[in-house]
C-alpha cells in the first residue's frame, strides 16, 4: 500500500521542525491514547513540503506490520539499526514493542518516521513508519491493548520474538492478530523450555486464535542450505548417488561451533547444539526413523540411537572449537551408507569460498567423487538478512513441525538421563 503526499496548508515553525525530526528519524515522544492521531498529524505535515522536504517529496508506504517484542532495553539502539535495514526491502509499519521490569506501573510512546532516498536529484523519499512502545512493570496483555490497535488492518502482521526464553503464556495476547511469528532457537538458554513452548504454540488449539499462525525459527533459516546440500546429494541429477541410499544410513555425524574456551567443557551453552538437532530431526522426521535413546558423552558431544528401515542409525553430534565452525553453526555433516554400496557423503563449510563443498568417498576403494555440486550458506548471514528472507513469504515448511516434535523427543530424553545438551 503506497500513497504520495499532497500539500495541505501552511506550518508553523514549531510544527515544522517537529515533521523535520520526524522525518529525519529523531524519536518523537506521544501520548499513549492519541498515537495514531499523533502520527497521522506529522504525515500531514509533511505533506504540506515545507522546509527540507519539498511538496511530493515524501511518498508514505505500508506493505506489512512488523512487530518486534523484547524485553531488554538495550536492544532498542539495535532494534533501530536493524530496521532501517529491513524497511529499505519492505516498508511496513514498524512496532518495537517493550517490556521491562519496573516498581510503577506505565506505558509510554515515541514515533518516528524511517525513510529512504529513492531519488537524489529529485529528493525524492520512501517513507514508512516506527512506533515504539514501552512498558514497565505491566504483563504483555497491557502492552498487546496498545500495540494491537496500531495494526494497520488488511496488512500481514509479523511478530518477532526476541527474547531468549520463549513462553506461550506470554504470547497469547498478541497471537489473535499475528500471521507469521519468527523466534530464534540460537539465543535460548534452555533449549527444551523453547522447543516445548514452540511445539505448543505451532500446536495451538482452534480458539486461542482465528488465523493460522505460521511459525519459523532463525535457526531453521540457517539450517537450509545444509538441508539443500544433503538433499541434492542423494539426487541423480546432482550425484551419482541415488535416493536408494536413504534406506541404508547406517550413521550421521554433525559437527557444530562452540566458543573455543566452552569446548569439551560443562559451560557449553545448550543453545549452541539448537542447529545441529534441527538437522538431525529434519533427516530422521523426513526419512521416518523411530527414535532409540539418547546421552551426553561429554558437555559438548551428544550420541543418538534411531531405528531406520534397515537397522540402527548411530548419530553424534560433535561441538568443535569456533575456528572449525562459527559459534552455533554447522561446520560439516558425514552420513555413511552401508547399501546399496558403503559410501560416506561428506557437506564441509568451504573456508576458501562461501559455499558447503559437497563430497562422496566408497569406503571400500576410498575413491571420491568431489563432483557434488556446492551449495552457498548463510550460516553468517546477520540477523537483518535472516529476517527479510522470512518477511518475503508467508508459509511454513511443511518438515519444520516434524523436526520440532524430533527435537523435544530428543531433549526430553536427554533431560531425563541427566544430559546437558
Amino acid at each position: 500500500m503506497e500513497a504520495a503526499m499532497t500539500p495541505q496548508t501552511t506550518t508553523h515553525p514549531s510544527e515544522e521542525k517537529a515533521t523535520e525530526e520526524f522525518l529525519s528519524g529523531k524519536l518523537a515522544q506521544v501520548d499513549i491514547a492519541k498515537i495514531e492521531k499523533e502520527i497521522q498529524a506529522l504525515w500531514q505535515s509533511a505533506a504540506q513540503g515545507e522546509g527540507e522536504h519539498p511538496a511530493n517529496s515524501v511518498t508514505r508506504a505500508c506493505a506489512l506490520n512488523f512487530i518486534l517484542y523484547s524485553e531488554d532495553e538495550s536492544s532498542e539502539q539495535a532494534a533501530g539499526d536493524l530496521l532501517d535495514d529491513i524497511t529499505v526491502r519492505h516498508p511496513c509499519r514498524a512496532i518495537l514493542a517493550i517490556l521491562k521490569p519496573g516498581k510503577t506501573a506505565s506505558l509510554e510512546a515515541w514515533v518516528s518516521a524511517r525513510c529512504h532516498i529513492t531519488d537524489v536529484k529529485a529528493r525524492k523519499q520512501i517513507c514508512c513508519e516506527q512506533i515504539t512502545v514501552r512498558g514497565e512493570a505491566v504483563g504483555t496483555p497491557e502492552l498487546a491493548s496498545v500495540v494491537l490497535p496500531l495494526i494497520v488492518s488488511d496488512l500481514p502482521v509479523i511478530l518477532w520474538w526476541h527474547p531468549t526464553q520463549l513462553a506461550f503464556d506470554k504470547l497469547v495476547p498478541f497471537l489473535s492478530a499475528v500471521d507469521k511469528l519468527i523466534v530464534d532457537s540460537g539465543c535460548s538458554a534452555d533449549n527444551l523450555q523453547f522447543f516445548s513452548e514452540l511445539l505448543k504454540i505451532i500446536s495451538q488449539k482452534p480458539g486461542v486464535s482465528e488465523r493460522k499462525l505460521l511459525c519459523t525459527d532463525l535457526n531453521w533459516r540457517r539450517s537450509l542450505p545444509w538441508r539443500e546440500a544433503v538433499a541434492l546429494a542423494f539426487d541423480r541429477s546432482h550425484s551419482e548417488i541415488s535416493p536408494d541410499y536413504l534406506s541404508g544410513i547406517s550413521s550421521v555425524e554433525v559437527r557444530y561451533g562452540l566458543p573455543e574456551e566452552a569446548t569439551g567443557s560443562a559451560s557449553a551453552s545448550p543453545g549452541l547444539i539448537n542447529q545441529a538437532l534441527l538437522i538431525v530431526s529434519w533427516l530422521s522426521s523426513t526419512l521416518k526413523w523411530s527414535f532409540a535413546s539418547a546421552r551426553s558423552e561429554s558437555a559438548a558431544t551428544v550420541v543418538l540411537s534411531f531405528a531406520g528401515a534397515t537397522g540402527t542409525v548411530a548419530v553424534k553430534l560433535i561441538g568443535v572449537p569456533s575456528d572449525q565452525a562459527g559459534i552455533g553453526d554447522i561446520g560439516s555433516i558425514k552420513i555413511r551408507c552401508e547399501k546399496p554400496t558403503a559410501v560416506m557423503i561428506t557437506a564441509v563449510q568451504q573456508k576458501s569460498m562461501p559455499g558447503i563443498g559437497v563430497s562422496c568417498t566408497d569406503c571400500k576403494t576410498e575413491k571420491v567423487d568431489s563432483s557434488l555440486s556446492s551449495m552457498f550458506e548463510l550460516n553468517e548471514a546477520p540477523e537483518g538478512h535472516l529476517i527479510d528472507k522470512e518477511l518475503e513469504s508467508l508459509h511454513m515448511e511443511a518438515s519444520f513441525r516434524p523436526a520440532v516434535e524430533a527435537v523435544v523427543e530428543i531433549l526430553g530424553q536427554l533431560s531425563k538421563v541427566g544430559a546437558k545438551g
